[in-house]
Order: structure tokens, then C-alpha cells, then sequence
């Protein structure tokens, strides 16, 4: 295969020259090198023949865009990794990170990883604890809570432990059990006689039954216990704020018949999403906070990839 000469910044006159696995030659010094990585110090120090006049060739087995992402982490430039949309590539380049004993930029490249956690938190969640990604593996378990836990297989769960993906499941069980308990103390639900729920006087709306809906010696209507039932059911499925803010309300407007509450009713429920979206983040920082001890004590042995 004919060989091509990389882009700027490396195609200038240097002291070596890198051949990745797609012929593609990257011009580097080798000072570089050696001060970013322990194998290319200590490949590069060996005895070079006398007599050769030429740059040296170093073949790699890394294709030219993994070779570049891992050498721009190198030179003082921002490396295009951080802007990178593509997981599989940031992977190519942490494990030829890791391979070259670069440990050092795992911080750059956790930070391309968190900005892709939304659309593959669990993908993201096994990377990070494959590497001992701490701070990475809690980040992604918790904007995992967004999407189902089992929403497609990834091949980087082979790289973990069982006990691992426990944990994974365990903390969204303790965020879904935590919610549940949103309706037993409504403090977070301010100015309760602001809300058409708790002062309409309608005598043909119907009050909520049982002596444990009662807050504050109000009674709630029942069309509103049943909406915050519905959404206790979506917040077991998917336990973060986003369930709160997008609860239909137009569906529970439907089901309202109290001449006195609809004309508030959208209005006041618009309220409430706000106020439970606080409430649902106030209590999964408290399950996140509990559970950051134990992450930092379980996480898991698998030495990183070489």
C-alpha cells in the first residue's frame, strides 16, 4: 500500500516518523514522545544503526485516526478528541493511551466520554469502570436514570465484573425506591393553598379517600392523587427530573370535570412539575452522596487495558 503523509501539524521536517496501520506517516519529534509516553521512551532510547541517514520509521499498529487523536493529546494543541461525536473513536484512542502507558490523559479523554454519557450511559459507565474511571462511571450511572437500564446490549459490558453491573442496578433501584417516597412528606410542595387541588370547595369534586392524603389539614382532590400516582409510575420507570417536566398535563385535564379546577389546573400542575423536578434532584443527590463511598470502594479491580 502507497504511503500518505499526515495533515498539519504533522507533516513537517522532524526525527521520526510514526507509520500507522493505514500507511498514513506522521511526522513527530521524539523528545515529544518520550516525555508523553514510558513506551515510546523507552522503545525510541534503544541503539539506532549508525549508518542510516534517513528519518526513522516507526510502524504502529493504530490506524491514522486513532494515531492522530493520541498524538494530539501530546502536542500543545486542543486535541480534536474533545470535540469528538463518535464513542468508538475516543475508545480507539484511550486504549492506545493506556497501551502507551499514558495514563495521564484520562482526564482529557473522560471529559470527551461524559459529553456522550446521554445517548450511551451504560456503554459510558463500563468504559469508565474498566479504566478506574471513578468520577466518570458515577456521572454516567446517574444521566443513565434518563433511559431503561436494559435499552441495548454493548459489547465494552464483557469488560466488567458481575459485581460491576450490580452496582449499576442496585443505584437506579435505590433512585427509584427514593422517589417513591416523594408523596409521604409534600414540605417541598410550597404554599399548598396556592393550588386548586388542595382549597377548591367545589362540593362535586371529588376528594382524595384515606386520612394519609391529608397535608397540612388539607384535603387533595382525587384527580390529583392519581396524577401524582401517575407520575410516582413514571418516575419507578425512569427516576430523574426530565420524567417530571414532561408529564402530560393535557391528559389529566381530560379526566377533570370540576368547573372550579380546570381553568387552574394547567397552570398549577405547570407549577408543581417545577417544584417536583427540585425535589426528585434533591433526592438522588442524597442517593448519589450515599453511594459515592461505596463506589469508591467496590470499584472495580480490572487492571487497565494494556
Amino acid at each position: 500500500m502507497a504511503t500518505t503523509t499526515a495533515s498539519d501539524p504533522f507533516n513537517k521536517s522532524t526525527d521520526l516518523i510514526l507509520r500507522s496501520s493505514d500507511s498514513v506517516d506522521f511526522h513527530v519529534w521524539s523528545i515529544i514522545l518520550k516525555e508523553a509516553s514510558p513506551m515510546f521512551d523507552t522503545m525510541l532510547g534503544l541503539p539506532q544503526p549508525a549508518a542510516n541517514p534517513d528519518v526513522p520509521v516507526v510502524p504502529v499498529t493504530e490506524d491514522s485516526a486513532t494515531l492522530r487523536g493520541l498524538l494530539e493529546l501530546c502536542y500543545p494543541m486542543t486535541p480534536s478528541i474533545m470535540q469528538e461525536r463518535h464513542i468508538d473513536t475516543i475508545l480507539r484512542v484511550l486504549e492506545a493511551a493506556m497501551k502507551y502507558g499514558m495514563e495521564w490523559s484520562a482526564a482529557l479523554v473522560a471529559q470527551s466520554l461524559k459529553e456522550l454519557a446521554d445517548n450511551q450511559p451504560v456503554r459510558v459507565y463500563a468504559v469508565a469502570q474498566r479504566h478506574g474511571m471513578q468520577e466518570l462511571a458515577q456521572y454516567a450511572a446517574r444521566v443513565g436514570l434518563k433511559k431503561p437500564l436494559l435499552d441495548g446490549y454493548c459489547s465494552e459490558l464483557e469488560d466488567i465484573t458481575g459485581a460491576a453491573f450490580y452496582r449499576l442496578v442496585q443505584y437506579r433501584e435505590k433512585c427509584s425506591n427514593v422517589l417513591r417516597t416523594i408523596t409521604e412528606d409534600l414540605k417541598w410542595l410550597d404554599r399548598p393553598a396556592e393550588y386548586m387541588w388542595f382549597v377548591c370547595q367545589n362540593p362535586g369534586c371529588e376528594y382524595a379517600e384515606g386520612e394519609e392524603m391529608k397535608f397540612r389539614g388539607c384535603r387533595p382532590k382525587r384527580w390529583w392523587v392519581l396524577w401524582m400516582d401517575h407520575a410516582l409510575d413514571e418516575l419507578e420507570k425512569r427516576p430523574c427530573r426530565e420524567t417530571a417536566l414532561t408529564m402530560n398535563i393535557e391528559k389529566v385535564l381530560r379526566g377533570i370535570s370540576c368547573v372550579k379546577c380546570l381553568p387552574r389546573a394547567y397552570m398549577d400542575l405547570s407549577k408543581l412539575k417545577q417544584l417536583l423536578a427540585y425535589e426528585v434532584d434533591r433526592k438522588l443527590d442524597e442517593v448519589s452522596s450515599r453511594s459515592d463511598d461505596e463506589f469508591r470502594q467496590r470499584l472495580t479491580k480490572l487492571r487497565p487495558f494494556r
